[in-house]
C-alpha cells in the first residue's frame, strides 16, 4: 500500500505501526514504482515491521523482479536477509535486470552478508544483464576484500581461476533458486 511505503520512508515508525493494525490494509500493494512495504522495510532495516509484515500479515517474500531480499541486501541488513531466507526467499532471485540478492550484497560491502548468501547457495555464476557476475560487481565498486574472498571461493567450487570482466549472457548461466 503506498501509504505504509511513505510511512517506511519518512521513518514513521508509530504510523507505520498504527498502519499494520489495520485489517483491511493490503500489505502487498506496490506504490507506483513497484515498491511494497515488505520490500521499503527491508531496504531501511526495520526487522520488527518485516518480522510483523510476515509472521501476522502474511506478505508475499518472492515475487518476479526486484525482491525484499535484494532491498536488504542492497544496504546490508544481515539480520534482516537471514530472516528473509529462513522464511523461505529464494537466494537466486533475478531482478528485472537478472541482479541477484549476492550482487546487492556484495555492493554494500557487508562481507558477513555475502557470506551467509554463499552459504544459502547464491550462485557466483550468475551474470546480469550486462553480463556481470557477482566477483565483477565487487570489482566495478571496489570492494577489494569481498572481491579476494568470492575468487577464493570460486576457485575452490571451479577448480580454476575466475576470469574476470562481462560476459555474454546465455540461459544455462541464469538459474533461479
Amino acid at each position: 500500500n503506498p501509504i505504509t511505503v511513505y510511512a517506511v520512508r519518512e521513518n514513521s515508525r508509530t504510523t507505520l505501526d498504527y498502519l499494520l493494525t489495520l485489517k483491511n490494509l493490503d500489505v502487498d500493494q506496490p506504490n507506483l514504482s513497484g515498491e511494497n512495504v515488505l520490500m521499503m522495510a527491508s531496504l531501511y532495516g526495520l526487522l520488527p515491521e518485516v518480522k510483523t509484515l510476515i509472521d501476522k500479515r502474511a506478505a508475499t517474500i518472492n515475487k518476479s523482479g526486484w525482491t525484499p531480499l535484494h532491498y536488504a541486501c542492497t544496504n546490508g541488513h544481515q539480520q534482516i536477509a537471514e530472516f528473509l531466507l529462513d522464511k523461505g526467499a529464494q537466494v537466486n532471485a533475478l531482478s528485472d535486470s537478472d541482479t541477484t540478492p549476492l550482487m546487492m550484497a556484495v555492493r554494500s560491502g557487508n562481507i558477513q552478508l555475502v557470506r551467509l548468501l554463499l552459504d544459502r547457495g547464491a550462485d557466483l555464476q550468475i551474470r546480469n544483464h550486462q553480463g556481470f557476475s557477482a566477483i565483477d560487481v565487487a570489482d566495478l565498486f571496489n570492494q577489494e576484500e569481498v572481491s579476494r574472498g568470492l575468487r577464493s571461493r570460486w576457485e575452490k567450487l571451479y577448480k580454476t581461476k575466475y576470469e574476470g570482466g562481462p560476459k555474454p549472457v546465455s540461459a544455462e548461466s541464469k538459474t533461479k533458486g
